[in-house]
């Protein structure tokens, strides 16, 4: 699956959008899917990851109308089929892992870029899709990135946002 940020012009209007397309293992491109939805800006921060059926899981952070950044999920099963938008909180960067079967995170930073000290935060992602409660991760974080084993083992690693800005990490279920 690869994710793209296209420009849609309405008039006068231009506003930015999210849009997926899968890679087949014959290296075809699938249809073109639209990912984000509303008015407003999608930023340069989106992520993907898929499992080893092709269900994948994308995020992105999106500028919303009372001028914070925001963070949006969104299941795309390996037939094409999009789940529903999830709003993950409020923030930038976001990064997205999954494992073989399906389950993962989705982490980022909060409140947004550069606003510091930031908080890391995250939510689970289940096999179906749906995403488990909001959970602090760092109470001073940003830029993170993270990973999982095949088996579900996961890992977050992310820098510290005050200084001496220290790399730290996360393991763990």
């Amino acid at each position: 699956m690869i994710c793209f940020a296209r420009s849609v012009t309405r008039g006068n209007a231009v506003s930015t959008r999210l849009w997926a397309r899968r890679w087949s293992r014959t290296g075809r491109l699938g249809t073109v899917l639209r990912l984000s939805s509303g008015t407003h800006n999608v930023t340069g921060s989106t992520t993907v990851a898929s499992d080893i059926a092709g269900n994948s899981m994308a995020a992105w952070s999106q500028h919303g109308s009372t001028g914070q950044t925001l963070v949006f999920g969104r299941r795309i099963t390996a037939t094409g089929t999009l789940g529903p938008i999830t709003r993950l909180g409020v923030g930038d960067a976001p990064a997205v892992t999954v494992d073989d079967h399906g389950d993962g995170l989705a982490v980022w930073q909060s409140p947004g870029p550069y606003t510091g000290p930031d908080k890391l935060y995250g939510r689970k992602i289940a096999r179906s899709g749906g995403f488990g409660p909001k959970i602090l991760l760092s109470p001073n974080g940003r830029f993170a990135h993270a990973a999982s084993t095949p088996w579900g083992h996961l890992a977050v690693i992310w820098q510290q946002s005050t200084v001496p800005w220290p790399v730290q990490a996360r393991f763990g279920p």
